[in-house]
Order: structure tokens, then C-alpha cells, then sequence
């Protein structure tokens, strides 16, 4: 079995629930349920629950789809298994519908739920480990129960989403923090002979650090760049950032074996440019820009603004 989340905005979450609930993937809607809500006004009952509080904006809804081992699993069971998961993780605070699929070999479940909660008003929040700390052992243990297969939980999905945001960020030419901070950790880990040089060393830099000298159970060590709104825990950074893991490369880490292992080797990269023509102006369009010219009413730009920019670079 697996788990993918997704979640929506406005009107694609009726859609999506129009999806889930096609009479002909769901043995003529016969494997459709409810959960504090009716399948047939699913959509209208959240959205009346989002007006009551007020909560209309940003994510409307919740997507979970559960895939059963093919031949594993016949219709009924996975409905049996995907209500009790519904009614155990959901039931208590939010309006879902759930459908199982039989049209596929892979017989599979989706529960749609609302972003809202019937009882508090309070909005879903998914936070990171909640798959491994509720969601998971909750899987295993209807799994158990039912005879299946137990879930197969994917240790680096989190870390592979976290990289997948970022390139996004840098294809879209957004500021990564992460890149930034990661530099500033390796320049002070070369530079440090100990965790409390390499703390001052942060804190030089103008870094906020968070449980720095705290090393209980549980107590990440979080830094916080001049500029961040949050603080970003070190080893959600990568390999090589957790506390144990910046003290382990102090003490062995020098410029060499940093410059080895961080040496990327030469590469052409091509990019390639389509020229577009600049468009012709007319003759009734030159006489009217030269006019705005003679008359000082439109200046003509010099190339490069940058001496503008001198003191503050």
C-alpha cells in the first residue's frame, strides 16, 4: 500500500470528488461513503463549514490515495479498511469522502477531505513526521488486522520533496536560503576548532542560533540568517548538517578534503537563444517618437543603470 497527498484550491475540489466518485470506477457508486457528511452534497456541506468560520481562502480540501498490492485485496475488504482509517485519522473533526476503484487491476482507494475542521474551525495542518508518527503505524496496523501487506514506507520522500521545491525555486529564479546557509555552515566548520568557536563564528556572521547548547532528545539545532523570517533546522539541510554530524567534520574536516570531495569536474553548457526581429515602426511612429525627442519629452535610456546601484554594491 502506498499513501500520495495532494490538496486543493477552489473549484478543482469538486472536481475532484466528481472523480472519485464515478459511478463507473466505483461498481455503479456502490463503493462510496461518507464520513460526517453525505456523498451526494460532500462539496456543498464543506464549503457551508468553511463559510460558518469563515475560512474560504487557500487550501479547500485533501486528497489521500491508498493503493493495495495487486491480487492482494478484493473491493469490499479495501472499503472495509480504507473506513476505518478514515473514521480513526479524520472522523473526529473533518467531513470526507471516501471511494474505493475497482476498475484498475491495482485496486485502490481515495479519501477527499475537508480543509476545515466541523467541530473547531481549525485548519488541517500536515506537519512534517506525521506520516511516520501517525499515519503509517495506523496503516500497518488495519493492514495486520486484514492480513496484508504492511506499508512500505519511503524514508527520503521528505527529502526528495524538500530538493524538488528547491530546484523549482532556483528554475524560477527565487532566492534558496538553503544554498546560502549551507555555505556559511561549511566556511565555519573549516574555520572552527570546536562547536563553541563554530557557534561564534555563526553568531559573527549575524546568525540567530535555536537549542545551540542544548543537546537533549528531540532538541534540533536551528540557525536563522539575517533576513529569515524562521528558523531552519541544520539537518534538514542534508547529509553532513546535523549536530553530530557538523562536530564529526571539525574535528577531521580540513580545506583539502573539503575541495576534493566539493570539486565538480569542467563542462561545456550550451544554451540556446531564439532571436526574435525587433518589430518595424511605421513612418507615422518614427515622426511621432522624433518629435519626442526634440521636445525633451522622452530620453532615451543609456545601456547599463548600474552606476546608480555603486555605493550600495
Amino acid at each position: 500500500m502506498k499513501d500520495t497527498g495532494t490538496s486543493y484550491h477552489g473549484k478543482s475540489l469538486r472536481n475532484a470528488i466528481d472523480y472519485i466518485t464515478d459511478h463507473e470506477k466505483t461498481d455503479g457508486g456502490r463503493l462510496v461513503q461518507g464520513l460526517n457528511c453525505l456523498p451526494d452534497i460532500a462539496f456543498e456541506q464543506m464549503k457551508q463549514t468553511k463559510q460558518t468560520f469563515g475560512k474560504l481562502d487557500k487550501r479547500q480540501g485533501y486528497h489521500l490515495i491508498l493503493s493495495f498490492k495487486e491480487g492482494e485485496v478484493e473491493p469490499d475488504m479495501a472499503m472495509e479498511i480504507t473506513r476505518k482509517f478514515a473514521e480513526a485519522y479524520l472522523g473526529k473533526e473533518f467531513e470526507a469522502i471516501y471511494a474505493v476503484h475497482d476498475n484498475t487491476d491495482c485496486i485502490h482507494s481515495h479519501i477527499i477531505y475537508n480543509s476545515v475542521s466541523f467541530l473547531t474551525g481549525r485548519k488541517y495542518r500536515y506537519e512534517r513526521g506525521d506520516w511516520a508518527r501517525e499515519i503509517q503505524p495506523l496503516m500497518n496496523r488495519l493492514c495486520k488486522e486484514h492480513g496484508l501487506s504492511e506499508l512500505d514506507f519511503d524514508q527520503n520522500a521528505g527529502q526528495r520533496a524538500n530538493r524538488n521545491t528547491e530546484w523549482t525555486n532556483q528554475r524560477d529564479g527565487k532566492f534558496v536560503w538553503g544554498d546560502m546557509i549551507k555555505r556559511d555552515l561549511d566556511a565555519c566548520i573549516l574555520h572552527a576548532s570546536s562547536m563553541k568557536e563554530f557557534f561564534e563564528l555563526l553568531s559573527g556572521k549575524g546568525y540567530e542560533l535555536k537549542n545551540a547548547w542544548n543537546e537533549e532528545h528531540g532538541k534540533y539545532l536551528g540557525v536563522k540568517p539575517p533576513g529569515m523570517s524562521r528558523f531552519k533546522r541544520c539537518k534538514t539541510l542534508g547529509d553532513g548538517y546535523s549536530r553530530e554530524q557538523i562536530e564529526k567534520r571539525i574535528e577531521e574536516e580540513t580545506f583539502d578534503t573539503y575541495i576534493k570531495e566539493h570539486k565538480s569536474e569542467p563542462h561545456l553548457v550550451t544554451c540556446k537563444v531564439k532571436w526574435y526581429r525587433r518589430a518595424k515602426l511605421s513612418g507615422l511612429q518614427k515622426k511621432y517618437f522624433a518629435k519626442l525627442y526634440r521636445t525633451r519629452q522622452f530620453k532615451k535610456k543609456p545601456y547599463s543603470q548600474a552606476w546608480k546601484y555603486r555605493k550600495d554594491i
